[in-house]
């Protein structure tokens, strides 16, 4: 059965929240971009929930998603400055609908890795 959610930008962008999830971005390797929305989904919530789109690197393990999920949840709660839910979810390359399709159509992402030349086994032991 199909839910009906309202989302959109926050009205109070979390730019706290954006720094340090940026900051924590730059030492994650397998996040490739994030996105951000609020959400509301009037069956489940009371108040609005932010909403954050991630784009993975492909091949990762379940352990190591779920990891990085609570890293990413953990800085997100952190660093809010009202304290509320935090939705995380991946945004799979062929995935072009509903909410995905909302953040990849109708917004930008707050982050990007950057690409730049892959280092070499060398620099990447040494750095």
């Amino acid at each position: 059965e199909d839910t009906e959610v309202l989302i959109g930008q926050p009205a109070d962008f979390p730019t706290f929240m954006v720094e340090q999830l940026t900051i924590l971005f730059e030492t994650e390797t397998d996040v490739k971009a994030a996105y951000l929305a609020q959400m509301f989904n009037q069956r489940r919530d009371e108040e609005p929930s932010l909403l954050i789109g991630l784009e993975l690197n492909e091949g990762l393990s379940k352990e190591h998603v779920q990891d990085l999920h609570s890293k990413i949840s953990r800085v997100a709660y952190d660093s809010m400055q009202e304290q509320g839910l935090v939705d995380l979810i991946h945004m799979l390359d062929d995935d072009q609908e509903g909410v995905v399709a909302y953040l990849r159509d109708e917004t930008e992402p707050f982050y990007v890795r950057a690409q730049g030349k892959k280092k070499g086994f060398f620099a990447r032991l040494f750095s």
